[in-house]
């Protein structure tokens, strides 16, 4: 569930840090295209491994529960993102206080959706459970802030070096020493904690399940 996590948060960590070579604002559709499919990949990638877990129980709606989740993960980072905006306009950027917050408020939008979307059909197979809610929402919120947290540990900088043109508009180039391996560090951790979480309350509900079909 946690490689899932992956591919979003360097997508977004890169959006901000190093990013270089964005000369026009063709690149920058591009870059947007980039981060909008290493989202939905990610998105993919932890629906599927809960759909693949949940065979047994999920049945014919398993092909349901990867695409309604995917598609919840991926609006949920959308809306998680937009709803952020405001702590950068609020508080300082450049801080790990400011990242954790706005990791938080994505993690929240993130979790909600995807849990609301797969009680849907938990609720159609007839074992919904509306904290499953609550443990994706806890799960997402804990994994998004821990990334940044880790990130900043592991020496991760948080602005970056820009070179422009002479009387350019677009930035030629942008370096952030360090930020990879950060970024590896941060996903780690960040996608551990959100397997524990989401795998623990998934493990708990499989039990549900079964004790009220004995």
């Amino acid at each position: 569930m946690g490689l899932g996590f992956f591919p979003a948060m360097v997508q977004i960590t890169g959006a901000f840090c190093c990013s270089g070579d964005v000369i026009d604002l063709f690149t920058v559709f591009l870059r947007f295209l980039a981060l909008g499919t290493a989202i939905f990949v990610g998105s993919l990638l932890v629906s599927g491994s809960q759909a693949r877990a949940m065979q047994r129980v999920l049945g014919e709606s398993e092909g349901k529960w990867l695409w309604q989740s995917a598609v919840g993960m991926f609006v949920g980072w959308i809306l998680g993102w937009l709803a952020s905006i405001p702590v950068f306009t609020t508080v300082k950027t450049n801080t790990v206080e400011t990242w954790m917050l706005a990791g938080a408020i994505i993690g929240a939008v993130i979790g909600f959706l995807t849990g609301f979307f797969q009680l849907l059909i938990l609720h159609r197979l007839r074992i919904a459970r509306l904290w499953w809610i609550g443990v994706t929402v806890v799960g997402w919120i804990c994994a998004s802030a821990l990334y940044w947290l880790v990130y900043a540990l592991a020496g991760g900088p948080f602005q970056a070096t820009y070179t422009y043109y002479e009387g350019g508009f677009w930035p030629k180039s942008a370096n952030a020493p360090g930020a990879l391996p950060a970024m590896l560090l941060a996903w780690l951790s960040g996608g551990l904690v959100l397997s524990l979480i989401t795998g623990g309350g998934m493990l708990r509900l499989l039990r549900s399940i079964k004790v009220n079909n004995l």
